[in-house]
């Protein structure tokens, strides 16, 4: 793995994003063993608890791409 950031801040960083306009997140299930994913979904899934609010899931858009490691 490369460089540890606390999920926390990776939110933090997520919110900043989005805050600023950012609606395109590119991850791929490579980086950081899939953990970006993961998180990504987290935060996503954190957003929109209110049934009466737009769906935040709606306001992004994720590229995911599969790649496969040569070993």
């Amino acid at each position: 793995m490369l460089g540890a950031v606390p999920k926390k801040e990776v939110f933090a960083l997520l919110d900043y994003f989005y805050s600023q306009g950012g609606n395109f997140i590119d991850t791929a299930n490579n980086y950081q063993d899939e953990q970006s994913e993961l998180w990504i979904g987290e935060w996503l899934a954190s957003k929109t608890k209110d049934p009466n609010e737009p769906n935040f899931r709606d306001q992004v858009r994720l590229l995911l791409s599969s790649l496969a490691s040569s070993v």
